[in-house]
């Protein structure tokens, strides 16, 4: 489905630019996560999981961690949270989210969860998967 839609809303096929799946309060078994990344290792695009590292790390990282497809993923962070009202990005914390149990990078990390008027905060350690419109 995020391959259809992303078709369908023009963003382009070209390896690289990711595709992320929002895991925000489900912690997905180590099959989903395998069948995730072969889907989107199918693709052009580059398969993202978005949500509490923490939480979904030991299940992303229990035999999966052989699986290059699954170690090929891009892992986009909310934790931990270390701001507790909106800040000048300006003024954004030095890169340190939380880890992932079997080392994969986290190259995405939501440090502030906005509320009403203002926005979530991230940082992202490269930008080199990000497509914007």
């Amino acid at each position: 489905m995020a391959l259809y839609n992303g078709n369908g809303v023009g963003v382009p096929e070209a390896r690289g630019i990711a595709v992320f799946l929002d895991i925000e309060g489900n912690n997905p078994s180590t099959s989903f996560f395998e069948g995730f990344a072969n889907t989107m290792g199918g693709s052009e695009y580059v398969g993202g999981i978005y949500g509490n590292q923490v939480n979904f790390g030991n299940n992303l990282c229990t035999d999966s961690a052989d699986d290059e497809k699954v170690t090929q993923l891009v892992i986009w962070g909310n934790q931990p949270i270390v701001r507790s009202s909106f800040a000048r990005a300006d003024d954004a914390p030095n890169y340190a989210p939380d880890s992932v149990p079997c080392g994969m990078a986290v190259q995405g990390w939501q440090y502030y969860l906005g509320s009403g008027d203002y926005p979530d905060e991230d940082l992202v350690s490269t930008l080199g998967f990000v497509w914007t419109f």
